[in-house]
């Protein structure tokens, strides 16, 4: 699902402007739409399971169990 990324980056970028206009906050408004009605369905694929429930790298001794990779451009959001 190629759409993905490029949903997480748009909601990124617009955390980054503040959204100042009318245009970006519509923007950033469909992209949380869309991740919202399609991230379940993901998180329950057995293919997708582990891409975003895995450890953590370099998280410590015993591993974090988290968003893994996914988390990745979460921080901005």
């Amino acid at each position: 699902m190629p759409f993905c990324p490029q949903a997480v980056e748009k909601l990124v970028q617009g955390a980054e402007s503040s959204c100042h206009s009318e245009k970006e906050k519509q923007i950033v408004l469909n992209c949380s739409r869309l991740l919202t009605r399609v991230l379940p369905y993901i998180f329950e694929d057995p293919d997708w399971r582990g891409f975003f429930w895995s450890t953590v790298p370099g998280a410590g001794r015993g591993g974090v169990c988290g968003l893994g990779r996914a988390g990745a451009g979460w921080e901005a959001v």
